[in-house]
């Protein structure tokens, strides 16, 4: 059995206009718009890449793209 990986929203969505990803919860703006038709694989690697997102933009890597 496959473990349902939830939405990983904060309720604290507010998107860079630069870098178009979320800064409550890290996701690219396409990865929310396709979030209820990815699969359980596609979210749990979505989900494992967003704490490396993070820490990338809390050490000033504001201007990376993702």
């Amino acid at each position: 059995m496959t473990e349902i990986v939830s939405s990983p929203c904060r309720r604290k969505c507010q998107l860079h206009p630069i870098d178009q990803i979320c800064l409550g919860c890290f996701r690219k703006i396409e990865e929310i718009a396709d979030w209820a038709r990815l699969d359980q694989p596609a979210r749990a690697r979505i989900v494992a890449e967003l704490p490396g997102r993070k820490a990338a933009w809390e050490a000033g890597s504001r201007r990376r793209r993702f």
